[in-house]
């Protein structure tokens, strides 16, 4: 096969190109030739051994860039080109004489088409090398492609400055492709890498993002029921969380006052008996102590750790129906069936005060944030607030023909909320001003802000609790109570509440 090829090399008709070892010499010192303001002219062209290759006129240097360069670029284009086409005949002549002469190939004959393979890639490079640089310096140097300098002689050759490339090898495949189609080696090897190396990065950062919001559910708990306490054997009028979140109190119609501990909803004291029903019940500030009204006409003030009775107020002629301690410790209010209110020093557990307006029982009181006015809900279809220190009535506000079944002053201090007999609750700001309306399919029994006054837990009639925000939505349906819910009460931490039901349980939910 090598002496085939010999042969066929040495009677090729057509002139015999340089040796394929000394094709890459020939096309270096190409970029040399190409014109740029340093250049300077020399007198002796630059020898070329490809037959079909003419020296290229020496460019006179101007200040300004001419075409001259593309012209140079599409000269050097059809000189490598015609390289490349002298060099393809001859390699198919070879590759035929081999294939004539071997019909079954060889490994020898398969390394030889490789190492053809590789040389005309190298040499496509070169000229793609000699173009870019050509191009480059053109586009450098000549911004503006008016031509100025006439100076210079131009070669008028046939072909157009666009690149159109022959084919290396037409259909051989030893090509490998590579060759097809002239596309400049830096736009397809530059692409790629952009992205590889910037693809991972977006990955790595972003990956940590989500975590936070993991981390961020637990503290969320899911709504629903969380325990039911059972003891009591009577219906249950009002529950209270001390300040602490730890012990919760009630008040039952079996006549007791009892304490559970939130921890493991057990009994924490032993239960304290009026001998009447009971109907509300307190905790003091610090949570030392707990005050319970009764239909006995009575208050009676406990110690919360020992469990002993401390004290009876009286001063009702009728049962004791509301009941609040204020939250700087220094008074306790109280609501009777007499349509009076009256407000005890704490410190003397004396009558300081005794406000009168309403026409019928008061059924529950609530206090300012700063102790200064108390909110009062009636039987006679108002809703009044009051300055505790002068004893004057600040506001009434009219539900009529509806009763007010429960009472409550927002921790922020700027709302009141009331429930009433003909089922809806109702929010005013803390000057009387109207803000929203809630209905409900049956009786509202009381109502209790969250803590952070974003909230309204709703007790009602049809034995559900409801959690709405103060935009008037229904947010959460809390059912389990066999019967009408009395009291709702949230944990001073929030996230938790507790409701007394007719039921004589009490049932304690994760909330909002």
């Amino acid at each position: 096969a090598a002496a085939a090829a010999e042969t066929a090399t040495a009677n090729a008709p057509t002139p015999p190109p340089t040796p394929l070892p000394t094709a890459t010499p020939t096309a270096t010192p190409m970029p040399t030739e190409t014109p740029t303001p340093t250049d300077t002219p020399t007198d002796t062209p630059t020898p070329t051994p490809t037959p079909t290759e003419t020296p290229l006129p020496t460019p006179t240097p101007t200040d300004t860039p001419t075409p001259d360069a593309t012209a140079t670029a599409a000269v050097l284009e059809t000189s490598v080109a015609a390289t490349i086409a002298a060099r393809d005949a001859e390699l198919t002549a070879i590759a035929a004489t081999a294939t004539a002469n071997a019909p079954t190939p060889t490994p020898d004959l398969t390394a030889t088409a490789a190492v053809y393979a590789t040389i005309v890639a190298a040499t496509v490079e070169a000229r793609d090398a000699i173009a870019t640089s050509v191009a480059a310096t053109a586009t450098a140097n000549a911004p503006t492609p008016t031509p100025t300098n006439t100076a210079t002689p131009t070669p008028t050759p046939t072909a157009t400055p666009t690149f159109t490339p022959t084919p290396c090898l037409g259909d051989t495949v030893l090509v490998r492709g590579r060759c097809a189609t002239f596309t400049p080696t830096p736009t397809r090897t530059n692409t790629p890498r952009p992205t590889s190396t910037n693809t991972p990065r977006p990955t790595s950062t972003f990956t940590p993002t989500p975590r936070p919001v993991p981390t961020n559910t637990p503290t969320s708990v899911p709504i629903g029921l969380l325990n039911t306490l059972t003891g009591h054997s009577a219906r249950i009028w009002s529950v209270q969380w001390s300040p602490d979140g730890r012990t919760l109190a009630s008040a039952s119609d079996d006549t007791s006052v009892r304490t559970w501990s939130a921890s493991n909803c057990a009994p924490e004291l032993t239960m304290w008996e009026h001998g009447v029903q009971v109907a509300s019940v307190t905790w003091s500030p610090d949570g030392r102590y707990l005050a319970s009204g009764s239909d006995d006409q009575t208050v009676r003030v406990w110690d919360a750790r020992s469990g002993e009775h401390l004290r009876t107020l009286q001063g009702h002629t009728d049962e004791v129906e509301g009941i609040a301690w204020s939250p700087d410790g220094r008074y306790l209010a109280t609501g009777s069936d007499d349509a009076s209110i009256r407000i005890w020093d704490t410190s003397s557990w004396s009558t300081v005060q005794t406000l009168w307006g309403h026409g019928d029982t008061v059924v529950e009181v609530a206090w300012s944030p700063d102790s200064r006015r108390l909110v009062s809900g009636s039987d006679d279809s108002t809703v009044r607030v009051w300055d505790v220190g002068s004893g004057q009535q600040v506001n009434s506000i009219s539900v009529a023909p509806a009763e007010v079944e429960g009472v409550a002053w927002s921790p922020n201090g700027q709302y009141i909320a009331a429930g009433m007999s003909q089922s809806f609750a109702q929010v005013w700001t803390a000057d009387g001003g109207f803000v929203v309306r809630m209905d409900h399919p049956k009786t509202l029994r009381s109502v209790a802000f969250s803590p952070d006054s974003r909230y309204l837990a709703t007790g009602c009639g049809d034995n559900n609790v409801r959690i709405w925000n103060l935009q008037g939505t229904l947010l959460h349906t809390l059912s389990g109570h066999s019967g009408a819910v009395r009291s709702v009460s949230y944990a001073p931490g929030g996230g938790r509440l507790a409701s007394g039901a007719e039921d004589a349980t009490i049932k304690l939910w994760s909330v909002p």
